[in-house]
């Protein structure tokens, strides 16, 4: 499927980190190495992968380009600026890589994921050209109204908690976020757009350690995880000193 087409992993970072207290969450030490180092470098070791962009906000640009510097990145991670959105910042990452094939987008808050959730990404992909991973919900879902009374029960079975890396034909996605670029709809992940265009969205397992950094307290959890689970797949790229 994605033999001789190029691969390129799209790591967005470009969010001011507002419910951290202050603090940059995509710098924050985890494992003995920033937040971010841990998504870069589990995409560094996808051999499929020909080119990583990291979309920071602006003002975090040269931090970006420092610690590229300090952990040996190769020339082929890049970075730019983002926007004032998500989808803006995606969408103008997007414009940044090069050429046809696939793109897989990534949030850098999410760093525990591991190479096996790439290569399944990529495999889903093949049918539709869009494929996202999931994970069921163990609690049960309610519908509720905006006075937070039940409206309906929610089948379970029928239900995921979205993950990233979502992969996508680059042409599509791209397409997709020029379409919506002057919307004021906010979207909260990119296949969300596909979808508002009646596109089809594959899905495929995701990792229950793939979750996504946003308090202090999760950033805890993934330094626990990390402590806990020493057999956890982890990058095996080795650039500069730790």
């Amino acid at each position: 499927m994605f033999q001789g087409e190029p691969v390129a992993a799209l790591v967005v970072a470009a969010g001011l980190s507002q419910r951290m207290g202050g603090l940059d969450k995509t710098m924050a030490p985890l494992g003995g190495r920033p937040v971010l180092a841990h998504s870069v470098e589990t995409f560094l070791s996808v051999p499929l992968v020909e080119e990583i962009m990291v979309v920071l906000h602006p003002e975090r640009l040269e931090g970006g380009r420092q610690l590229a510097r300090e952990r040996g990145w190769p020339a082929h991670v890049r970075f730019c600026a983002g926007g004032a959105r998500r989808q803006d910042s995606v969408r103008l990452g997007l414009e940044e890589t090069g050429g046809e094939g696939w793109v897989l987008i990534h949030d850098a808050a999410r760093p525990l994921f591991t190479p096996a959730l790439v290569e399944r990404g990529m495999e889903a992909a093949a049918g539709t050209g869009a494929a996202i991973p999931g994970i069921a919900p163990s609690d049960t879902m309610k519908r509720v109204s905006e006075r937070g009374l039940v409206r309906e029960t929610l089948p379970r079975e029928q239900l995921l908690s979205i993950q990233t890396p979502q992969v996508f034909r680059r042409g599509l996605i791209l397409q997709a976020h020029h379409r919506f670029a002057t919307s004021a709809q906010n979207f909260t992940d990119d296949a969300a757009l596909l979808e508002a265009l009646g596109w089809p969205v594959a899905t495929f397992p995701g990792e229950i350690h793939n979750f996504k950094i946003t308090t202090p307290e999760d950033l805890q959890r993934a330094e626990l995880v990390l402590v806990q689970s020493s057999d956890l797949s982890r990058s095996s790229y080795r650039g500069g000193s730790a």
